[in-house]
């Protein structure tokens, strides 16, 4: 018992930090946009970094790891410039792809700490059947 308790004391640890990165790539896709644009707003580079101290305290699961897929704000405004530049939809959704990459780690990290969480109540079961 003592071994399920610690297990989902860290499921809910992992999952509240989760939420917290969530909360803040949703205001970070926010401040993004949809177009080219300039300038590194002092909020953006705030929630960045709030995220960046939060992203460490994630644990790997199954080797799993959220990296840190956060694109400066000039960068993404030249990126997309350049895209609109080049005038083909591969480079405008080879540059939309890059600047998401963070949400779709975020949302793999979130099936794979519900399946582990599932997984370990599932084992937790199997133990007391057999008991």
């Amino acid at each position: 018992m003592a071994d399920l308790d610690a297990a989902l004391q860290q499921f809910e640890a992992a999952e509240s930090n989760l939420e917290k990165l969530e909360s803040l790539w949703k205001q970070i896709e926010e401040h993004i946009g949809s177009g080219p644009a300039f300038g590194n707003p002092p909020e953006y580079d705030e929630l960045c970094l709030a995220f960046r101290r939060i992203l460490p305290a994630l644990p790997a699961i199954d080797g799993f790891r959220v990296g840190d897929e956060l694109q400066d704000y000039n960068a993404i405004g030249q990126m997309r410039l350049d895209a609109l530049e080049i005038g083909e939809i591969d480079a405008q959704a080879s540059v939309e792809d890059c600047i998401e990459k963070q949400g779709r780690l975020l949302r793999e990290y979130r099936f794979r700490l519900r399946a582990k969480r599932v997984q370990a109540h599932l084992s937790y079961c199997v133990v007391i059947l057999e008991l």
